[in-house]
């Protein structure tokens, strides 16, 4: 943790993206890839009516590879490249798979916890012939066991999350934190490379 005091940071050339424009790169997410929330209400269907957690589980993780796939390759999901925002590292470069992994640490935990709440509830829940959305969610809560109460726990780190990206000058959230991420905007990380290399 040492530094040079003598180097320049090059991260404050960089125009940071604040709390409500990610909220709105949230929000376009959603609405691009609704389309394939029909494939997620049948595999939980399936995977409660088959008492099989395989197919979810596969589906879960084939989702964040894409997730992490897209935050290496083009710095970051539709949202994000639609409000011309960019998440990278103190160089203005894309963040690498350790980095983008160390980023999301807090979904992997949470993925991880669902599959095993979903696991163990229907380990424990009675095998039903019919059974709907709402449904799921009541037999999660009621035979998720230990997961279900550890998934309201991760809740609070959430909201924690969100609490330092309020508070903080350059905009990082906790998870900015641990990767060593940042959220600019694109116009600005184009001009501190362009300057970079012309130096």
């Amino acid at each position: 943790w040492f530094c040079d005091m003598n180097k320049i940071d090059v991260t404050q050339k960089f125009v940071y993206v604040g709390f409500w424009k990610r909220v709105w790169a949230t929000l376009i997410d959603v609405v691009v890839f609704l389309p394939l929330m029909p494939v997620t209400l049948f595999l939980m269907d399936w995977t409660f009516k088959n008492r099989n957690i395989l197919p979810a589980a596969i589906y879960g993780i084939v989702w964040y590879f894409l997730y992490c796939f897209l935050i290496v390759r083009f710095g970051g999901t539709p949202g994000k490249l639609i409000i011309k925002a960019r998440i990278v590292d103190g160089n203005g470069r894309y963040l690498s798979w350790r980095g983008t992994l160390l980023r999301n640490i807090l979904p992997i935990f949470m993925n991880l916890n669902s599959i095993a709440q979903q696991y163990t509830a229907i380990s424990h829940s009675p095998k039903m012939s019919s059974i709907g959305f709402l449904e799921i969610g009541e037999i999660l809560n009621q035979y998720g066991g230990i997961y279900t109460k550890l998934s309201f726990a991760l809740c609070f780190f959430l909201y924690a999350d969100v609490a330092v990206l309020l508070f903080n000058p350059k905009k990082r959230a906790l998870h900015d934190f641990i990767a060593g991420s940042y959220v600019v905007t694109n116009k600005s990380r184009m001009e501190m490379l362009d300057k970079s290399q012309t130096n």
